[in-house]
């Protein structure tokens, strides 16, 4: 759709979107526009499409319970995340989130969620596009040995959410790496007696090959990802250093577990709990 206007006298036919693109940037805000009709129409019935297609994005996140009164847990499902310190299970963080039967977020403030007998109200979050990313969190929650997830309904009646037990805390002299590598050599990765991680993935980041003396790009290669034991080791490769286009610049290695729990069977199907940890070791070259 052409556009006109006119400046020093002289009048110019700009394509729509680059007459947008200029009036955005480097027109002056002396030039005079002329906008043909056909061009109001189609903006305002794209400016209509906007609002119905964000009024869409808000009601199928938004769930129709965020605003009733609930009383009955089978209503309800929950998505519990514990995330706690390897080596200091009492500095933890643990979230709570609760959808309907259409997987849409509850964020009901007559609801409310104990963590460990802690009460927790609903923390009212709008992400991007104004989706709804209400939740429940607490964070250094004192545990012992199990973590457990409770809710009151509307009606003051309290039901189970979902338990787990805490995991055992690791020692820091568990894992050996040398953090400076040695590009002659192989990197050797060595760990024991690990009491709950079962898990090792390696990404290794690369500095690519360029011709230009100014520029550094750095690129993150696939991850690497091996179930372990308690104890043992593994050899990254001397030869993974380099290839024709790029050479080795960190090894990222990730020590991780991730453990499920129980959850009421009486809420809705998909409702799970689940507690995570992990070490981080790196390798510089």
């Amino acid at each position: 759709m052409p556009v006109w206007f006119s400046h020093s006298g002289k009048n110019l036919n700009l394509d729509w979107q680059l007459f947008k693109l200029l009036q955005l940037t480097i027109l002056p805000p002396h030039i005079t526009y002329f906008v043909p009709p056909m061009v109001k129409l189609l903006k305002s019935r794209l400016s209509f499409l906007l609002l119905f297609i964000i009024g869409i994005i808000l009601s199928c996140n938004q769930s129709d319970l965020s605003t009733q009164k609930i009383e009955d847990i089978s209503l309800v499902g929950a998505t519990i995340d514990i995330h706690q310190n390897p080596f200091q299970k009492t500095k933890n963080n643990v979230s709570v989130e609760l959808f309907d039967k259409n997987h849409n977020r509850i964020a009901n403030d007559s609801i409310i969620v104990f963590i460990n007998n802690l009460e927790v109200k609903v923390t009212h979050k709008q992400g991007l596009y104004y989706y709804n990313e209400s939740y429940y969190a607490l964070s250094d929650i004192p545990v012992k040995d199990t973590y457990t997830t409770e809710i009151v309904l509307s009606n003051g009646k309290k039901y189970l959410l979902g338990a787990i037990k805490a995991l055992q805390e690791e020692n820091k002299e568990s894992i050996f790496v040398d953090e400076k590598g040695d590009l002659t050599k192989n990197s050797i990765i060595k760990w024991a007696n690990l009491r709950e991680i079962d898990e090792l993935s390696i990404f290794s980041s690369m500095l690519l090959n360029s011709k230009g003396d100014n520029v550094t790009t750095y690129e993150l290669r696939d991850e690497l990802v091996k179930k372990i034991h308690s104890t043992g080791s593994y050899v990254y490769l001397k030869k993974k250093y380099s290839d024709t286009g790029s050479t080795i610049n960190r090894l990222e290695l990730n020590f991780r577990t991730t453990k499920t729990g129980k959850t009421n069977p009486d809420l809705l199907q998909g409702s799970t709990i689940n507690i995570s940890t992990s070490i981080m070791k790196y390798i510089n070259f």
